[in-house]
């Protein structure tokens, strides 16, 4: 039926002799095929032609379509490209023959070219290829990291039902970081989008090594047990789980980080982000975890004693008024 209407609107404007008959062949073959119809090309080789062509009136007069528009020959795109809802035009350049490219110089001469070139209301200058891309694919990547980490901590927060809690927990992540970049200086890699996916997919695994412990910990405070104590017996518990599960995240990606086949180069930097982030997490988790969680006890257990003597000030103070 879509087709059926384009062909309504195309005979309409031509002529009705020629509508006529290709509706009625339209409907007898009952399938959707478009038909395009047009004159020989002794009627359409010249302009004069298409000014000389008849259209069909509302009130069904035929009048030359010279006499209702003004045609005129210019030159056209042949083909329009957009970037974010703007029409553009590219312009390739090599303004380096012998060295690689450099995104700083290509800035300079996108800011130099602005600078001497007067554009007219509504046209401006770019610099656009592929360092362009990997800094919007870098802000898409970055933007997902913050909120994987809102989604986690929300998680959190509704699981432990505590607002402070899973900020220690999450405390685990920028820890990683030290593993991250250490890791890809000593692979030589660079920081790239894959490197950020890495980052990403290692955030929750991280963050599950400071959620085994911490939740012990509170599990044992719960049962009446001394902070101190909490921590000890919960420590060694969690440590072979913990390793164990690092362990075995590790063995199966080693061989991507070191032996990456034919093809699957490209997705080295994610195993190395995982195996040096979570080597370097899981070892300080161990240890800065506990530290920080006794840290904001402290702080939380002063704020609540201060809560304390407020209150039975303000009670003493109310008889004597």
């Amino acid at each position: 039926m879509r087709h059926l209407l384009l062909d309504f609107s195309f005979w309409r404007v031509t002529s009705n002799k020629f509508f006529r008959s290709a509706i009625s062949l339209f409907i007898s073959i009952n399938y959707p095929y478009l038909i395009l119809v047009r004159y020989p090309e002794s009627d359409r080789a010249y302009g004069q032609n298409l000014a000389a062509t008849y259209i069909t009136t509302p009130n069904g007069q035929q009048v030359p379509l010279s006499t209702v528009a003004t045609l005129k020959r210019e030159y056209g795109a042949t083909l329009i490209e957009h970037v974010n809802g703007k029409r553009v035009v590219y312009v390739n350049g090599y303004y380096r023959k012998s060295s690689p490219a450099s995104m700083d110089l290509s800035m300079a001469i996108a800011m130099r070219a602005g600078e001497e070139l007067d554009f007219p209301p509504g046209y401006g200058l770019d610099s656009m290829g592929d360092m362009t891309d990997m800094m919007i694919e870098f802000d898409r990547l970055l933007k997902g990291l913050i909120v994987s980490i809102i989604l986690i901590y929300l998680i959190l927060v509704i699981q432990f039902g505590s607002f402070i809690q899973p900020l220690v927990m999450m405390l685990s992540i920028p820890l990683q970081l030290i593993g991250v970049f250490g890791a890809l200086l000593l692979a030589q890699q660079t920081l790239s989008s894959v490197s950020i996916l890495g980052i990403i997919i290692l955030s929750g695994i991280s963050v599950s090594a400071a959620i085994l412990l911490l939740e012990l910990i509170l599990t044992k405070r719960e049962e009446g047990v001394p902070r101190a104590e909490a921590i000890r017996q919960a420590a060694p518990v969690r440590l072979k789980a913990i390793s164990m599960t690092t362990l075995t995240t590790m063995i199966v990606i080693v061989r991507l980080a070191f032996y990456p086949e034919t093809g699957m180069d490209a997705y080295s930097p994610i195993a190395t982000v995982v195996l040096g982030g979570l080597t370097v997490s899981t070892l300080l988790t161990l240890i800065v975890i506990p530290i920080v969680y006794t840290f904001v006890d402290d702080i939380t257990q002063g704020l609540k004693g201060l809560g304390r003597k407020k209150k039975r000030s303000s009670r003493k103070q109310l008889p004597q008024a």
